[in-house]
């Protein structure tokens, strides 16, 4: 049941279909590690084209993953899994990295409210 939602400058080098690749990446890690079951993620990208990063800058660019989960999780596996789903991003950027890019990667989980309904 787990929300992804991986948001982007539009500066950054991959394209669409590496970032889908990406988020699906995710969905398996968190299969693996919530666990949960696939056929309940929901995944989105979004590309934003208006951002502004810092003092604005057209080299500064952006990646950012928020996960939002159901309540009951321990806050140590979703420091770690945030850890993960981080460093595998990271890995995964490597066109963005060998450009000039100031790359700024972050990764938010998230507990949905008791008022969810799927």
């Amino acid at each position: 049941m787990p929300h992804l939602i991986l948001e982007c400058s539009d500066n950054i080098a991959e394209k669409n279909p590496q970032l889908l690749n990406i988020l699906h990446d995710c969905q398996q890690i968190l299969v693996e590690n919530l666990p949960t079951n696939l056929e309940t993620c929901k995944s989105r990208l979004i590309r934003h084209q208006d951002y502004l990063l810092g003092n604005g800058e057209v080299t500064n660019a952006f990646v950012h993953l928020e996960v939002r989960v159901l309540v009951g999780r321990s806050v140590g596996l979703l420091t770690e899994l945030a850890k993960r789903l981080k460093a595998h991003i990271l890995s995964q950027l490597s066109e963005s990295q060998c450009s000039n890019l100031k790359l700024k990667i972050s990764v938010e989980i998230i507990e949905l409210s008791n008022i969810y309904v799927n």
